[in-house]
């Protein structure tokens, strides 16, 4: 839980709205291959369904990197059953900083198809201590964010300016 407090005084309007309405991931996480050069992270115990559907839907998302809260946008567009989720992860492999970041939820079990991993020989311990803490959105939300940000692809849903900010307005964030 102290990482869920740190959040709360770190002075960026989107960690707060993580710390008031989010959820702490707490997984084992592991690399899944879903082709010979393509992995993605995900919780321990994700069954050979979904993995069987990430395969088929990531053949139609460009999966861009640097490029999470489309990527897990059009996930949830191509399958509701995945729902979008957005906040911020630390990762301490490469920084031991907060970064803002979107991934996916499928049956309580964490999919990142976006975070870098593209070979197995890149990966160390580092990358198995992610820590993800975030908001899951309903469908109409979602839906609405991937209709309006889907031409941007960089754009989620907390931190979104394209909208002057309308969720973090509507929910009593910004004036």
């Amino acid at each position: 839980m102290d990482g869920f407090k740190k959040l709360r005084e770190h002075p960026d309007i989107i960690k707060n709205v993580v710390y008031d309405k989010g959820t702490i991931f707490k997984h084992d996480i592991k690399l899944y291959s879903i082709n010979s050069h393509s992995y993605f992270i995900g919780s321990e115990g994700i069954d050979e369904d979904c993995v069987q559907k990430l395969r088929r839907y990531l053949n139609s998302i460009d999966n861009e990197p640097k490029q999470c809260f489309y990527n897990s946008m059009k996930l949830h567009s191509l399958d509701s059953d995945f729902k979008y989720c957005e906040g911020v992860i630390k990762i301490p492999a490469i920084a031991n900083i907060y970064i803002d970041h979107a991934w996916n939820v499928y049956q309580n079990k964490l999919i990142d198809i976006t975070t870098p991993v593209k070979d197995k020989n890149e990966t160390d311990d580092g990358y198995f201590n992610i820590k993800y803490y975030g908001v899951i959105f309903n469908s109409d939300t979602t839906d609405e964010y991937y209709k309006l940000c889907g031409r941007h692809k960089s754009y989620g849903i907390i931190g979104n300016h394209i909208d002057q900010h309308k969720y973090l307005r509507e929910n009593g964030y910004l004036d």
